[in-house]
């Protein structure tokens, strides 16, 4: 009977923590991305770098990388270990859709780190070591078998491969380690050593057979099912990245009608230092390239802008995993140093909320709603267009999404969570009015858990 009774209480907490990375998945996705500060202490592998950010220790897991070429996993190894030192960089997170970072065990989770000492991304630093991957389109807390293996140490991305893959080792002495296991055993360094699970797991990240504290479990859900009504400190980094497609180069760095979030824009990137740089370059090959547009912010945390084009810190061509700087050394140009205007911001930036009341007029487009507010702030219209947190999922067919939800939201009371500048003035994205959430009284949901209600149907 105890038997039966440890191996239901085994599948009970299996179950619990399988629901619980649904519900994580429910809340964040892919896409929705946070670009934080922090220095790059070290990276154990491909999988797992160490870091410093917001002040604290962390483990941040990068995606799950597949190499398409045979891959000598000590060579790998060590050119990851020794060619990447320590020093600042810029983290992009995957968070909630309200800011804060995804957490599962100890460990969060990036899209890719930016460099700033080799400026480069690290995808940029595998791809400049010579070696030829694809990237798993989904973030790597979705992929539960991916994430089983990072959390145990046992996992080298790699769909051909060659020499030992790393594991959790058993109590084997050295000497047994040494005696020739390959494949799925055990596996010894280069200097002869051995890595215990202690030596390939941070602190507080465990398998998760051995999560059996049925507490801790119940708690994260707790945590998760409350999170949209939890009361946080919201921060702007100094930059903020969003996806687009290139625009046109000129010679000055302006980039013409360049698309970000579905809106055609102008952009200020550094210009290099040749005066006629433009004529060696191949610029029109980056025509309507996916890019990440990597957008300055000023001292109260909008995106600055000047002479009618928002100011780029840096740009991330997707397809070919090369920021600006990348490309242009690509291309034999030099790079000029990034210039600083006194009105960028310099660090991270607080941000308020101030709650509004009004009704909701409907959804235009995926991430922008309409709101009649009863008494707007200064520089308000009484009928705002509002940018909205987005659904995790793409809408195929919009007009009907719109439609699901209109009938059950159209002219309801709503809770309009404002995000305010430091000068009191709103917090502003693409010239648009951005909100933590809006809440509806009435229905006792706010308009995200209503979208994706919506979205099931």
């Amino acid at each position: 009977m105890k038997s039966i009774n440890e191996k239901a209480y085994f599948y009970l907490t299996r179950f619990i923590f399988i629901l619980g990375l649904a519900l994580i998945s429910q809340q964040a996705w892919a896409g929705k991305t946070t670009a934080r500060s922090g220095i790059w202490i070290m990276n154990s592998s491909c999988d797992i770098v160490h870091a410093q950010i917001d002040g604290k220790s962390e483990t941040v897991c990068l995606p799950k990388v597949e190499f398409t070429d045979d891959v000598d996993i000590e060579v790998l190894y060590r050119k990851l270990k020794g060619g990447i030192a320590r020093q600042e960089a810029v983290f992009q997170l995957y968070h909630d859709g309200y800011g804060t970072p995804v957490r599962v065990g100890n460990m969060l989770f990036a899209s890719d780190v930016y460099l700033k000492d080799m400026k480069k991304t690290f995808i940029g630093v595998l791809q400049n070591i010579g070696y030829k991957f694809k990237l798993s389109d989904k973030p790597a807390f979705e992929d539960s078998e991916y994430l089983r293996d990072v959390q145990a140490g046992r996992y080298l991305s790699a769909s051909k491969r060659k020499g030992t893959i790393p594991v959790i080792s058993s109590d084997k002495s050295p000497s047994d380690q040494q005696g020739g296991n390959t494949g799925t055993g055990n596996r010894s360094n280069s200097t002869g050593s051995v890595e215990t699970i202690s030596d390939i797991l941070p602190a507080g990240v465990l398998p998760p057979a051995m999560r059996k504290m049925k507490q801790e479990l119940d708690a994260k859900l707790r945590e998760i099912k409350n999170r949209p009504y939890k009361v946080e400190i919201i921060k702007v980094d100094t930059v903020r990245w969003a996806s687009g497609r290139m625009g046109k180069l000129t010679n000055d760095g302006l980039i013409a009608d360049g698309i970000i979030e579905g809106t055609k824009l102008n952009f200020q990137i550094q210009s290099p230092i040749e005066k006629d740089w433009l004529k060696s370059v191949k610029a029109e090959t980056l025509i309507s390239q996916p890019c990440e547009y990597i957008l300055q912010r000023d001292l109260n945390g909008r995106e600055f802008q000047k002479n009618g084009r928002y100011f780029l810190a840096d740009l991330y061509f997707t397809d070919l995993g090369l920021t600006w700087s990348d490309w242009l050394v690509s291309q034999g140009v030099t790079p000029a140093s990034y210039v600083i205007d006194s009105g960028f911001a310099t660090g991270p930036i607080t941000l308020s909320k101030s709650v509004l009341n009004g009704k909701w007029r409907g959804l235009k487009a995926p991430v922008i709603g309409v709101v009649a507010f009863d008494e707007p702030v200064d520089g308000m219209e009484k009928e705002e267009i509002v940018r909205v947190p987005p659904l995790e999922d793409k809408i195929k067919d919009f007009k009907d999404f719109a439609k699901r939800l209109d009938s059950k939201t159209a002219n309801k009371v709503v809770n309009v969570s404002l995000l305010i500048c430091p000068d009191g003035k709103p917090y502003l994205e693409l010239g648009q009015k951005r909100v933590a959430r809006i809440y509806f009284p009435d229905l006792k949901s706010t308009l995200l858990m209503l979208m994706e209600q919506a979205f099931q149907k």
